[in-house]
């Protein structure tokens, strides 16, 4: 009596979980750099707002 096919399913479900984590966790790690990079900018943008700098290359400190 052959029962290969369910432990087969087990383990493919198991990758795909594994799979599917890795994504996510990824994504978070994405996201949260987005958010950090978002929050210096305008960090910049004030300093540099506060300076009387108008237009101002994000990049730099207050050089444009």
């Amino acid at each position: 009596k052959r029962k290969k096919a369910k432990g087969k399913r087990q383990k493919a479900k198991g990758k795909r979980q594994k799979a599917k984590d890795k994504r996510q966790k990824a994504k978070g790690k994405r996201q949260k750099a987005k958010g950090k990079r978002q929050k210096a900018k305008g960090k910049r943008q004030k300093a540099c707002y506060k300076q009387g700098f108008k237009g101002m290359s994000l990049k730099k400190d207050c050089t444009s």
